[in-house]
């Protein structure tokens, strides 16, 4: 494994439904930092014996700063259509409260994942059509 330089940077934007309501929790890599943690649901569609078959892939999310999530939070719920732009990170903590980690021979090994950290965050439900037009 390799340190992170600027030229990794991954943008990322996603179009997705929030899984859960937005969570507020300590960041472990700074216990002073507040951050909201939730996951974003997106469909993909799969090939399955020649049938279109649609999926749903679930992505840690994460805000970092408690206003930012605090005002996520009062702006999105669970279900929420929203786009997301942010980027990927690496994370070998559960920050989201769940253990990722994989039992082997009896004994827990740590597992990375990518988490998409928020830029920006929008609705992306589509306006109701005005009445009487």
């Amino acid at each position: 494994r390799t340190e992170a330089t600027p030229l990794d940077y991954c943008r990322v934007t996603i179009v997705g439904n929030l899984r859960s309501d937005i969570r507020h929790t300590r960041s472990a890599d700074d216990p002073q930092q507040g951050i909201g943690v939730t996951s974003v649901c997106i469909a993909r569609t799969l090939l399955i014996q020649g049938s279109p078959v649609q999926v749903t892939t679930t992505i840690p999310v994460e805000i970092i700063g408690a206003a930012r999530a605090t005002r996520a939070a009062q702006c999105f719920s669970a279900g929420s259509r929203i786009v997301i732009d942010g980027h990927l990170e690496e994370r070998s903590h559960p920050a989201d409260g769940i253990d990722h980690r994989r039992e082997q021979r009896g004994t827990a090994t740590p597992h990375t994942w990518l988490v998409l950290v928020v830029d920006a965050i929008f609705n992306a439900d589509l306006p109701s059509p005005a009445r009487g037009k």
